[in-house]
C-alpha cells in the first residue's frame, strides 16, 4: 500500500520547505573483507569491485535528481588484521589503486575504518578484541600511520568498525589528524558482538542514549557532548515503528520499556520504501538543522536481501521531490550547516 501523506505529513514538508539550504546527505562506505574471518589466502575484496561498479550509476542518477555534484565517504581498512593477512595495511589502496583515485577525482572522501580485529591462536578465528585498549590504540595509529604512507596526508575522516567507540580511540584519532568520525549510531543497544559465532573481548559501545545530531564529545564520555577536538557526526536513527508489522511493535515495547525507541536507520534494512522517505522528511522536519547520515557494507552487493533494498529505496528517493532539498557530501557540509 502507498503511503499517503497526511495533513500531519503536510505540516511536516512545509516546515522543512522552509529550511534555505540544500540539506547534507552524507553516505558513507565502510571498505572491507567481504568475511569478518580472514586468514593469509582470503580473496580479494569481491563486495567492493562490484560496489565500484555500481556507485556511477547511482551518482549520476542522484546528479540529476538533486540537480547537484554528488560526493560519497569511503572508510578503509587499513590496520593490523589486514596488513597480517595481505602483507601490508596499505594493501587495499594498493590494489584498488586505479578504482579509488578515480573516487577521488569525481570528489569523494577517503577515511578510516578501524577495527580492533586479531587472530586468536585458541581457536583458529578472528577475535574482535574491544577490552584491550593497548591493542585498540595500536589498531589506530597502524591505520593512520598506512593512511599517511598512501595518501601522503593525514586521515580526517573516520568510522570505527563494530561500532568501537571509547573516550581514549576519539583522543587518539583526534591526535593524529582526525577531525570527523561517524560512528556513533544513537539508539543502538551494547552487544557482545555485531558478528553471530565471532568470539569477542568487551562489547561494542552503548549508544543509545548518544545525541542525535553533531557535537563534539566529552573528552571522558564520547557519548555525550562537551568540548572534544572531533565532530561527531551521528548516523541519521528514527523511530521504525510505522514501518513494522503489530507483532513488532508490541514486541518492542516489551523488549524496550521505555525507550528510547529510535534505532539507526539503515539502508539495507527490509523496511518498505514506499513510506521511508516520508518518515526521513518528519525526522528531518524535527531537526536544528537537517542533515542525513548513512553507512552501508561493501559487502552489501554480494548479498541480496541487503542490496536490493538499497537500490530499492535509492530509486525511490529519485522519484521523491525530497530528493531537489538534499546534496550529497562529505561531513563538512553537515558542520558548516548546522554550526555556521
Amino acid at each position: 500500500m502507498m503511503h499517503r501523506p497526511s495533513e500531519h505529513d503536510a505540516t511536516r514538508a512545509r516546515r522543512l520547505s522552509d529550511v534555505p539550504d540544500p540539506i547534507p546527505v552524507v553516505l558513507c562506505f565502510d571498505v572491507e573483507p567481504d568475511d569478518i574471518d580472514v586468514r593469509p589466502g582470503s580473496q580479494p575484496w569481491l563486495g567492493f569491485e562490484r560496489l565500484l561498479e555500481r556507485v556511477g550509476p547511482w551518482r549520476d542518477e542522484l546528479a540529476e535528481a538533486t540537480g547537484r555534484p554528488v560526493r560519497f565517504n569511503w572508510f578503509l581498512r587499513m590496520d593490523p588484521q589486514v596488513a597480517d593477512v595481505y602483507g601490508s595495511a596499505t594493501w587495499a589502496v594498493e590494489h584498488y589503486r586505479a578504482g579509488i583515485e578515480r573516487l577521488r577525482s569525481d570528489g569523494d572522501l577517503i577515511g578510516l575504518h578501524p577495527h580492533a580485529l586479531r587472530w586468536s591462536e585458541v581457536d583458529g578465528r578472528s577475535l574482535s578484541d574491544h577490552a584491550d585498549a593497548d591493542w585498540v590504540d595500536y589498531c589506530v595509529r597502524v591505520s593512520y600511520e598506512a593512511y599517511q604512507v598512501s595518501f601522503g596526508e593525514p586521515c580526517r575522516i573516520q568510522r570505527f568498525g563494530d561500532r568501537l567507540m571509547t573516550a581514549r580511540a576519539a583522543r587518539l584519532s583526534a591526535q593524529l589528524g582526525a577531525r570527523y568520525d561517524l560512528t556513533v549510531e544513537p539508539g543502538a543497544p551494547t552487544m557482545r558482538s555485531l558478528h553471530p559465532g565471532t568470539r569477542s573481548t568487551g562489547t561494542t559501545a552503548d549508544m543509545r542514549s548518544a545525541p542525535r545530531e553533531p557535537y563534539r564529545p566529552d573528552p571522558d564520555d564520547p557519548m555525550r557532548a562537551g568540548d572534544g577536538r572531533l565532530w561527531m557526526i551521528p548516523i541519521t536513527s528514527m523511530d521504525p515503528n510505522e514501518m513494522l508489522p503489530a507483532w513488532r511493535r508490541v514486541a518492542r515495547r516489551i523488549r524496550h520499556p521505555g525507550g528510547p525507541w529510535h534505532r539507526p536507520t539503515t539502508l539495507t534494512a527490509a523496511w518498505p520504501a514506499a513510506p521511508f522517505w516520508p518518515m526521513i522528511e518528519r525526522e528531518l522536519a524535527t531537526m536544528t538543522r537537517p542533515y542525513l547520515a548513512f553507512a552501508i557494507r561493501s559487502d552489501a552487493p554480494l548479498v541480496p536481501h541487503l542490496m536490493n533494498p538499497i537500490e530499492e529505496k535509492l530509486r525511490a528517493l529519485v522519484a521523491s521531490p525530497l530528493a531537489e532539498r538534499l546534496v550529497f557530501a562529505g561531513p563538512d557540509a553537515v558542520v558548516s550547516e548546522v554550526h555556521p
